[in-house]
């Protein structure tokens, strides 16, 4: 688990000073080591830095990367490295073997078989590390590699034979890769704040990307960012630079993976609660390796005490980290948290978020989101510094399960719709009655969702209502209504699934989830986001995920031999929240007033009536959001 940098510039160069600024500026995605590698026509020159090993800074011919000079490279690699897998200094990177250059973020999974496959074929390791096997498979199956790989990734591999720079991102883009291109110029990084750091790319406001966001909720909906000349490579997409003359290149995208959603599995239940267990199973072990110690976020929900319980097969005394708000019994989840560590003998630290200087605190997560933030991530970032203080590097967490097997409530309404449609009216009778009785949704409430979800026309005037309260109207004609039509309005459960796992909803919560554990310099896994899980779950029918009123079912089923009945069927899902309001509060008059007097962003929003929402604190989601934006354009210098 790293961070990646990258140049390419066959017209005027790389500067080695930018390349190691946008390498430091990421320095907490991986504090343990640093690595460069320039290349020139017939010529490379490998570089180390202020956090580079011992053992790398004394190899004969390495330079001080702030003594090199600008001299006719075209292509400079680096890397930042958190240690986890092969922590001795045989997995520093850039690795090169047989003119093939690797800079890596991510982790392979199944690293340890596909090392068996290719020493059956004949290849040599030199390392007990991914980053190795990652490369030799390149070596043996080239663009084709990434098909065989189990994890996360986001990636660049020089090939000196071909003169191509190949990149690609895991099938749910869990790690992130964005860059820039112009003007004979590919940058590439981790981060956002990377690429902006050269300061020939021009910083505009995508106000496309960001009426989306402020209008409707939705975000990273496509492979735009806020800044109009940046993109992120999407999930499961190769990127191809190819090298045409002595100056010029030509660059080429393609989706080499895609969940299939169409016809349910036909196998009897037992037989599908069987393979389903061991799927999950396996993904748990898989993600269970590292040379370094293993903890848990454990929410006390469904999903984070399945998997703590899981992981107790195969590691004892596990240490478990849960949000707590004393004062606050709306979001604690400790009692259920504190049941399941019990059982599986874990060692339970409870943190209790509650923040210093908001402000300044709620200014770290903006730095770091790149994006729409909420004030919920406080609680979050509390968490994960305590992860960092315990000395844990690795943590298992339970995204990717309520897109899997859909856990949220506002699938309901597209479950009973699909029942109405076949016009099995008996059942859709049954089922709303069942969902009323074993969610925490009364049947009112499930009638708005129904019509609320159902009913775009709806959705999307109520949206805009609200957000007219302080966004300004200059920014509801550039909605990319087009793009946003298939969010809106998908035409069954199966679209919306597929439409939140790879179009809003699990990318937003990856560019979180990535964002604030590389903050803390730890590594994030989802065992649920293992793509062979996946794929079973996309062909499995509605009624092995919906059933009796219950969201997750079958997790539920296979799970309640294993776990205490009062987390299995708990009916009262809290999700990511947090005393918000509260901490709102606690901007101060005279912050707000700073911004709100020379507010950057003051084109999009109507500073007045967000006066008047912050005094009233009756919209904490609209202070929030222009907090945010107006943070952001300062912080990155966003015209």
């Amino acid at each position: 688990m790293c961070g990646i940098s990258g140049i390419l510039d066959f017209k005027h160069g790389v500067e080695p000073a930018l390349l190691k600024s946008m390498t430091d500026v990421i320095r907490y995605r991986g504090p343990d080591d640093a690595g460069y590698l320039l290349f020139g026509e017939n010529t490379s020159q490998q570089c180390y830095g202020k956090d580079t090993i011992a053992q790398i800074r004394s190899l004969k011919g390495v330079q001080n990367i702030e003594n090199l000079k600008k001299d006719h490279y075209f292509l400079g690699l680096a890397h930042r490295r958190l240690s986890i897998l092969d922590l001795t200094a045989a997995g520093h990177q850039p690795m090169t073997r047989q003119g093939l250059t690797l800079t890596f973020n991510g982790e392979i999974y199944n690293y340890v078989e596909l090392r068996q496959e290719l020493e059956e074929k004949g290849y040599i390791f030199e390392t007990e590390s991914d980053t190795e096997v990652l490369l030799r498979s390149y070596q043996h199956w080239q663009e084709e590699c990434v098909l065989h790989f189990n994890g996360m990734w986001a990636f660049a591999i020089w090939d000196s034979k071909k003169k191509r720079l190949f990149c690609s991102r895991d099938r749910f883009g869990v790690k992130p890769f964005h860059y820039y291109i112009g003007d004979g110029r590919f940058v590439f990084g981790s981060e956002l704040k990377q690429i902006v750091k050269d300061k020939s790319i021009p910083k505009r406001m995508n106000e496309e990307v960001l009426a989306a966001n402020l209008i409707y909720g939705i975000t990273d909906f496509n492979d735009q960012t806020l800044i109009q000349s940046i993109e992120q490579l999407g999930a499961g997409v190769n990127l191809m630079v190819q090298m045409d003359g002595e100056d010029t290149f030509t660059v080429t995208k393609y989706r080499y993976w895609d969940l299939d959603m169409g016809a349910n599995a036909t196998v009897d239940e037992q037989e599908t609660d069987r393979g389903y267990m061991n799927l999950l199973h396996d993904s748990v072990r898989l993600r269970l390796r590292s040379d370094v110690k293993v903890g848990a976020l454990l929410s006390g929900g469904l999903d984070s005490s399945a998997l703590v319980t899981i992981a107790g097969d195969y590691c004892k005394k596990m240490p478990t980290f849960t949000a707590c708000y004393r004062e606050d019994q709306e979001h604690d989840e400790s009692g259920y948290a504190h049941t399941i560590n019990l059982a599986n003998h874990c060692e339970e630290n409870f943190v209790y978020p509650e923040p210093v200087d908001v402000e300044k605190e709620f200014e770290s997560i903006v730095w770091h989101m790149e994006g729409i933030s909420s004030l919920n991530l406080i609680g979050f970032f509390s968490v994960l510094k305590t992860v960092q203080e315990k000395g844990i590097k690795v943590v298992l967490n339970g995204q990717g399960s309520d897109e899997s097997i859909l856990g949220y409530e506002r699938y309901y309404a597209f479950y009973l719709m699909d029942i109405l449609k076949k016009k099995k009216f008996g059942q859709f009778v049954r089922e709303f009655r069942k969902i009323a009785q074993n969610s925490k949704l009364t049947r009112s409430m499930l009638m708005k969702y129904f019509l609320y979800f159902n009913f775009p026309r709806i959705r999307s005037l109520q949206k805009k209502k609200q957000a007219q309260r302080y966004v300004n109207n200059s920014l509801f004609s550039v909605l990319p209504l087009k793009e946003l039509h298939r969010i809106l309005y998908p035409e069954n459960l199966k679209q919306m699934q597929y439409n939140e796992l790879f179009y809003g909803q699990l990318p937003f919560i990856l560019r979180m989830d990535d964002r604030g554990y590389m903050a803390h310099s730890l590594e994030s896994r989802a065992p649920f986001l293992d793509y062979r899980y996946m794929e079973y779950c996309a062909l499995l029918p509605a009624e092995y995920k919906i059933r009796d009123g219950y969201t997750k079912y079958i997790l539920r089923f296979v799970m309640q031999d294993k776990m205490p009945q009062e987390v299995v069927w708990r009916k009262n899902k809290i999700g990511f929240s947090a005393p918000i309001e509260k901490w709102t509060g606690q901007f101060s008059e005279s912050y707000m007033d700073e911004l709100f007097c020379h507010a950057r962003s003051a084109r999009y929003f109507d500073i007045d009536k967000l006066k008047t929402l912050y005094k009233d604190n009756s919209s904490v989601v609209a202070v929030s959001n222009f907090v945010t934006i107006e943070l952001f354009m300062r912080m990155f210098e966003v015209e």
